[in-house]
């Protein structure tokens, strides 16, 4: 185990804040440390020089002082476990299965690694089924995703919890706009040196551009990555701003965040923004007094000046119109045809394949490459895993609460931390839409866990008295 120099760095921040912060200062240290999904605290070479992003070191950290250094009473870790047992039965079974199901199904189906040392000669090759090194990692993933959620809920406990967990969330969607924007225009300069000092996990690190535009990647491997990411914090601010969580906060971050994933040009971003209109379109059929008269009219308003702005400049610049046109053909539609499409949608049919193969038990995490995370889930934990996880999920949801969908004008009767925990679930659900088309593995993302965690820490029943108004926090400048 090798620390690196950013390790070392996130390191004595991470033990300044364990011993001198609060309970959410570790949750916002935590938080922040995400950003670095193309970094590496340790590496290790028994594991072939595997990464250890920074965020599950600090997440072990954060649990550590919470847990052990904490003095809080017994009963809040208790009602941690409590509030995210369906998730913690999710991960045990993941673990378990993670070391016996590849023993077990060993041989029984051809399989793409998850990163192995194989040498790929067509887009079909696969290999043996069998343990490897990757199902330690996936698991202990599964175990960081764990503790991230009991981290959220029980940082949030505190009275000025809720507002300190939306500004620190503003604060990351912004740093992550600044990366992707900044590492992206300043490509070829010497800003590159600051970038790939960030960048320096042992991953498949992927610059890439198309018809000239430079893909936007900030310091994730590649832009699909960035994305998926990013679009959690997207849904986040937007549910943030439709409840007046900070709006003239959230409101513009919400914006900016569309338009860069926008110019990710990752067909990842196109199908979910698709998926999550359809959903928030849902919701306002069926709940439309949900949904502030002012609030539909800015809506409409912005939608109109993206579309204005949208066609003017294509109709100025009609050979950067031919350039975009190819461009989002190649990257939607014509994308299913390409050779890209076609090796994911094999690698899909391996996780159905490894479903039946083990008659829905699953064959482990981390045992099989996949490109979904519905069917990572179903090839590696099965029947009771995948729905160990719907039900955490509807249980972090609560879809038939009316305050999943009432925004601002019903504070006075949830309250406004109730609000940001209904605006957290539906973070929750942005964070797993580009999964559902990209994932490699089971693994939910810690940044999902800590979302649900906060979920049902601020909407557990009887709790929501226990906090003021996110008003009494708030600055008026920034109202």
């Amino acid at each position: 185990m090798v620390p690196t120099l950013l390790g070392l760095l996130f390191l004595v921040a991470a033990l300044f804040l364990a011993f001198r912060g609060d309970a959410m200062s570790m949750l916002e240290m935590v938080l922040v440390s995400s950003l670095f999904g193309g970094s590496a605290a340790l590496l290790l070479p028994a594991l072939g020089g595997a990464s250890v992003p920074p965020l599950q070191v600090l997440i072990g950290i954060a649990i550590i002082r919470l847990v052990l250094l904490s003095n809080r009473r017994v009963g809040a870790l208790r009602s941690s476990v409590s509030a995210n047992i369906l998730f913690a039965l999710f991960c045990v079974y993941g673990v378990i299965c993670a070391f016996l199901a590849p023993r077990y199904f060993a041989g029984a189906i051809e399989v793409v690694p998850l990163r192995g040392s194989y040498v790929e000669r067509t887009l079909f090759d696969t290999t043996p089924l069998v343990f490897t090194s990757q199902n330690i990692t996936v698991s202990t993933y599964l175990i960081s995703d764990l503790f991230a959620a009991m981290i959220g809920f029980l940082a949030v406990l505190s009275q000025d919890g809720p507002f300190r967990f939306a500004r620190v969330a503003i604060f990351v969607t912004w740093a992550h706009i600044f990366f992707g924007v900044t590492a992206s225009l300043l490509k070829g300069t010497p800003y590159d040196l600051f970038i790939d000092f960030l960048r320096n996990a042992n991953y498949s690190q992927v610059d890439q551009s198309i018809e000239g535009f430079s893909r936007i990647n900030g310091i994730f491997p590649e832009p699909s990555s960035y994305t998926a990411y990013g679009f959690a914090w997207l849904v986040l601010m937007f549910e943030f701003w439709l409840r007046d969580i900070l709006p003239r906060r959230t409101g513009p971050a919400a914006v900016a965040m569309t338009f860069v994933l926008i110019a990710t040009t990752s067909s990842t971003a196109y199908v979910s923004i698709a998926a999550y209109l359809i959903i928030v379109i849902a919701r306002l059929v069926l709940f439309p007094q949900a949904l502030e008269a002012r609030k539909a009219f800015v809506g409409v308003v912005a939608a109109l000046v993206i579309i204005t702005g949208t066609a003017m400049a294509l109709f100025w610049l009609p050979n950067v119109s031919a350039k975009l046109g190819t461009m989002f053909w190649g990257l939607t539609i014509g994308k299913q045809q390409s050779e890209s499409g076609i090796q994911r949608a094999f690698w899909a049919h391996i996780g159905l394949e490894a479903f039946k193969v083990s008659r829905a038990v699953g064959i482990g995490p981390g045992s099989f490459r996949s490109s979904s995370l519905a069917t990572a889930m179903l090839g590696s934990v099965g029947i009771v895993g995948t729905a160990l996880f719907l039900a955490h999920l509807v249980r972090a949801l609560r879809p038939l609460k009316m305050s999943t969908y009432y925004g601002a004008s019903y504070s006075s009767v949830y309250g406004e931390a109730t609000l940001v925990g209904a605006a957290a679930a539906w973070g929750a659900v942005g964070a797993l839409i580009p999964l559902v088309f990209i994932s490699a593995s089971c693994d939910p993302s810690a940044v999902f866990a800590i979302f649900t965690g906060v979920a049902l820490s601020l909407r557990s029943a009887g709790r929501t008295a226990r906090y003021k108004s996110l008003e009494s926090y708030r600055i008026p400048s920034i109202h």
